[in-house]
């Protein structure tokens, strides 16, 4: 079997991370796969983003789980990588899911608890996207176990 290029975050070494740019760079540059990370908001929206706050983007240590999604549109999280990124917002998990192609994968990393799940479980079937292009991959034990229940069909594995 041959090795997969997964693009971490997606092409963010060169896109800003998380964001459909990123995505959608990492797909141009051919990449097997792309890795997002992916967060609950307060109104149950499943959206991309790695970090439990906005500090990075806003200089504000309020949580994402504390923000309803129309609020973290009004984020500019691509500025910092340069003029061309300036305006890129954060994404729905269907956002990104829509960019994947039939013989691509997308690795979600779950950084919310396990109150996440249902919401999830609705966003993938919602997408019709082919279970076997996702695996789901996540420090927290509950949320895998509970993804594994709801999702059998799915890959999920627990990082340590």
């Amino acid at each position: 079997m041959k090795p997969l290029i997964i693009a971490h975050r997606g092409a963010s070494h060169e896109a800003p991370e998380n964001t459909l740019a990123a995505v959608n760079l990492a797909w141009q540059l051919d990449a097997d796969g792309v890795e997002i990370d992916i967060q609950l908001t307060k109104d149950n929206q499943v959206v991309v983003f790695h970090d439990d706050n906005t500090l990075r983007y806003q200089g504000d240590t309020r949580l994402i789980s504390d923000y309803n999604y129309p609020e973290l549109l009004e984020l500019d999280v691509g500025k910092f990588k340069g003029d061309k990124y300036i305006g890129e917002k954060i994404p729905l998990l269907s956002d990104v899911i829509s960019t994947v192609s039939e013989n691509k994968i997308l690795v979600i990393e779950i950084k919310s608890g396990v109150d996440i799940v249902l919401y999830l479980q609705s966003v993938v079937e919602q997408s019709k996207i082919n279970h076997d292009q996702i695996v789901f991959i996540s420090f927290r034990r509950d949320s895998i176990t509970q993804i594994k229940k709801v999702m059998p069909e799915c890959k999920v594995l627990r990082l340590y």
